[in-house]
């Protein structure tokens, strides 16, 4: 969808103001996609799922067991 397309299109330089914005445009709270986006800039890396009720917290505990920052479930 448009997050993904926000964030095929932003080269590595750019990254963060296109993020930004996908984000934003997806529905994350303003203040939220700017820790994100400034997590990306710094070299962090942005995991976006989309996963069946059933697999959730399988998913949730998988990123956590590997050191997720942060897990939100929308």
């Amino acid at each position: 969808g448009p997050l993904l397309a926000a964030l095929a299109g932003a080269g590595a330089g750019g990254a963060a103001g296109g993020l930004l914005g996908g984000l934003v445009g997806a529905g994350i709270p303003e203040h939220e996609a700017k820790m994100y986006a400034e997590d990306v800039a710094n070299g962090g890396i942005l995991v976006g799922l989309y996963v069946h009720d059933d697999t959730a917290k399988v998913a949730e505990s998988i990123l956590k067991a590997t050191g997720a920052k942060s897990v939100a479930n929308r």
